[in-house]
């Protein structure tokens, strides 16, 4: 039997509200919960703003049965691209999400976890990635600082492992001012993130780290910070793709200390995408002339001619080999040391403007 329209706004709609009995409240957020298992019935939910508020008021519901239900359903009609680029143009987008961050964000939420995802999901376009950093620069109980703070307490939510969060601020980070606040903020936001490069109980949330990382190094008028004292970034990036090589010990002094005389039980970063991340993020810093400049003083090149005898994954070699013929290569003429400013052959553009 198809569903109208009509009969899911004059039926169900007033059994989603927060007053509505118990019982009821479960069997029309369940029932609602199974619409979005399909593309029809996710359009059918998402594209009717005051559906999707009635399930974000349930989100918060007193009955953990209804709140998970509800948040299932968020996700699964977010997961749908057409539908979130749809949702972040309607006019009460901004007080929707703005109760989706306040509840990400709680400490003692049970389904922080879930809310992450379907954060995920809205973020992940540019749109969509645009719109929710307009409101985490300007409402500060859900900004940058917050998200940090939940990020770098590993027991922020008892409740929930908040390893997702990670991935919201990574899609957060393809917006520019989101990148410059993280870098410049005076309370050191990005270097309170970088230990959880190496947080070997989840590749999840060090995959997220590594991708706001990889995205803040898209400000290249940012360089000189994020290589400077202050961040100290290159041996961060370097440490996971290092393994337990020896190297003479003229190699050896040049490099960062962090990464001279590593023990025989140093191993490298296992998941790809990961690796992958890191030789980007040290691409982008060496599309300045003193980005080149700082990773060949620092010897970085023995690391990575170590990694790509190492790596087994095609498409890494490939991104790798690009990242080493720019740090083997003669110096580009005067006026065109800054390879992002300039007009190159697309090949070689591709290795510099990848999108974030």
């Amino acid at each position: 039997m198809e569903i109208s329209d009509e009969y899911i706004e004059k039926e169900l709609l007033p059994l989603l509200k927060p007053c509505a009995r118990p019982d009821v409240k479960r069997l029309a957020i369940s029932y609602i919960l199974g619409m979005t298992g399909d593309t029809q019935g996710k359009t059918l939910i998402g594209e009717k703003l005051k559906f999707v508020e009635a399930i974000v008021s349930l989100a918060a519901d007193e009955d953990h049965v209804v709140r998970k239900d509800a948040v299932s359903c968020l996700v699964n009609v977010t997961a749908d691209e057409t539908v979130t680029s749809s949702l972040v143009q309607t006019d009460g987008f901004t007080d929707i999400t703005v109760k989706l961050l306040q509840l990400a964000l709680d400490h003692t939420y049970d389904q922080a976890d879930a809310m992450c995802g379907l954060l995920s999901n809205l973020t992940r376009s540019i749109d969509g990635a645009v719109k929710v950093a307009e409101i985490v620069l300007k409402v500060e109980e859900v900004g940058l600082k917050r998200f940090v703070q939940a990020i770098s307490n590993i027991d922020f939510n008892k409740n929930a492992n908040m390893n997702q969060l990670p991935a919201v601020l990574m899609n957060l980070a393809q917006v520019q001012d989101v990148r410059q606040e993280l870098v410049l903020h005076h309370e050191d936001l990005l270097q309170n993130l970088l230990p959880f490069m190496s947080f070997a109980p989840s590749v999840i949330r060090r995959r997220g780290i590594i991708g706001i990382v990889k995205n803040c190094c898209f400000e290249y008028d940012l360089h000189s910070v994020l290589l400077g004292p202050e961040v100290d970034l290159l041996p961060r990036l370097l440490l996971p793709l290092a393994g337990p090589e020896e190297f003479d010990e003229d190699d050896m002094e040049r490099l960062p200390p962090d990464l001279q005389y590593l023990p025989p039980t140093q191993t490298r970063e296992p998941d790809p995408e990961s690796r992958k991340m890191l030789v980007q993020a040290l691409t982008k810093l060496s599309s300045t002339r003193s980005g080149r400049a700082y990773l060949k003083e620092k010897n970085a090149y023995v690391i990575l001619r170590e990694l790509h005898k190492w790596e087994k994954v095609e498409d890494n070699l490939s991104t790798l080999m690009d990242l080493i013929d720019i740090l083997i290569a003669d110096e580009p003429q005067e006026g065109m040391e800054d390879l992002h400013k300039v007009e190159i052959p697309l090949d070689i553009a591709k290795k510099f403007e990848e999108n974030p």
